[in-house]
């Protein structure tokens, strides 16, 4: 070999041959490996985004069963109202009356 001249390197066809096999088999690898941890990400986010719909949906049923409580509460209060009020007009009127005898 001379001092100024490029290495060359010398390759058989069965060296190549090898190695396309060995990194064929290097990528199959990898992209298997890929595909099962994108699916195994996806089905946790899958999860996940299930359990936190359940999640709020069962904190809306608990409002709507307070709000329902709170709602008939105020109803009663109202009646408990007119009810008071509706004796308040009896008890003035009976006072007005009892006021004109005299």
């Amino acid at each position: 070999m001379m001092r100024g001249q490029p290495m060359r390197l010398r390759f058989t066809i069965r060296g190549l041959l090898w190695l396309t096999l060995v990194v064929a088999m290097a990528v199959g690898w990898w992209i298997d490996g890929r595909s099962h941890g994108y699916g195994f990400r996806y089905d946790q986010t899958v999860t996940s985004l299930e359990n936190r719909v359940k999640a709020q949906a069962d904190k809306i049923d608990v409002l709507k069963a307070d709000n329902s409580k709170l709602f008939d509460a105020e109803e009663d209060r109202i009646k408990f109202l007119k009810a008071d009020n509706a004796k308040l007009r009896q008890e003035l009127d009976r006072l007005d009356s009892h006021g004109q005898d005299h």
